[in-house]
């Protein structure tokens, strides 16, 4: 509705709102520490940690570790470490213990809490 003498052509539009996004790289490559999809994945990591984004990247560890990727562990963003030998769902399975207060026991222990 119009008042009476009075025309407006102003838009009014709400501002986009910034997202801030909590993203985890987990790349599953287990052969070889650097190629295509290192490149591809590392990144995205760069690009979304310089927009302000919360990345962390769980990745096995190389040994060495290839500069890339240490390049963005200089750069602010964790790297989580896992053993050569562990598989997804081993790690996985800890996670969800050591979050639930279980104590971890190995088969070298005899079953003993460690």
């Amino acid at each position: 509705m119009r008042s009476a003498g009075r025309e407006s052509n102003a838009i009014t539009c709400n501002p986009p709102r910034t997202l801030h996004l909590k993203l985890s790289i987990l790349p599953l490559n287990f052969h070889a520490p650097w190629g295509g999809s290192e490149i591809l994945w590392s990144s995205l990591a760069s690009y979304w940690h310089g927009q302000g984004h919360e990345v962390a990247i769980a990745i096995k560890n190389w040994q060495p570790m290839p500069k890339p990727i240490l390049s963005l562990e200089e750069a602010g963003i964790p790297l989580n470490r896992y053993a050569q030998g562990s598989s997804l769902r081993s790690r996985m399975t800890a996670r969800i213990k050591r979050l639930a207060g279980i104590p971890h026991t190995s088969s070298l222990s005899g079953g003993v809490a460690t």
